[in-house]
């Protein structure tokens, strides 16, 4: 029995060292168990500050894309509305110009037809000038032709005249002696 007591006084010792051994193990991991649980809460804490700030984040990029949206609509509608103003001002512009474009061209015809009309005048008087012109010359050659017939007979009259005078002079030398 003594045999029997001090195995077993041994097992007990052996059962309470791993009674003790347990309990610093059960402590430990109850220690390592509060760890993780405050890992837990401070990473859940973390995550829920996280997905707290992606909502603000969310929540901003969205009012931002909303903005954006916003100002581009209004930039759209003010481009449209500067284009429309632009075509019409292009278009009464256009409108205008060909008024005065015509207006120009028929101003333009008038003093052409003018020009032409005082044109086809100065011709007629060149014509008629180019007439009377010719008809000078030919009455300055006509006249000039006259005058050599004049002068020719005025040649031969004053022949003769010389002629009659020496006779006459001998005639009446003649007569005198």
């Amino acid at each position: 029995m003594t045999e029997a007591n001090a195995s077993l006084s041994k097992e007990a010792d052996s059962l309470e060292d791993a009674k003790v051994r347990l309990e610093r193990e059960r402590e430990s991991l109850q220690q390592h168990i509060s760890d993780l649980e405050e890992s837990v809460q401070d990473l859940e804490a973390r995550y829920q500050s996280a997905q707290n700030a992606m909502t603000h984040l969310r929540t901003e990029l969205t009012q931002r894309i909303q903005d954006r949206d916003e100002e581009l609509e209004t930039l759209k509608h003010n481009s449209q509305k500067t284009i429309e103003n632009l075509n019409t001002a292009f278009d009464e512009l256009e409108a205008k110009h060909r008024a005065e474009g015509a207006r120009w061209k028929k101003k333009l015809e008038s003093t052409m037809g003018e020009f032409e009309k005082e044109i086809n005048g100065l011709k007629d008087e060149r014509d008629d000038a180019l007439k009377v012109a010719h008809d000078s010359e030919d009455q300055c050659v006509h006249l000039l032709n006259e005058l050599d017939e004049i002068n020719h007979s005025l040649q031969e009259a004053n022949s003769a005249l010389q002629v009659s005078v020496q006779s006459a002079y001998f005639a009446f030398l003649h007569h005198i002696v």
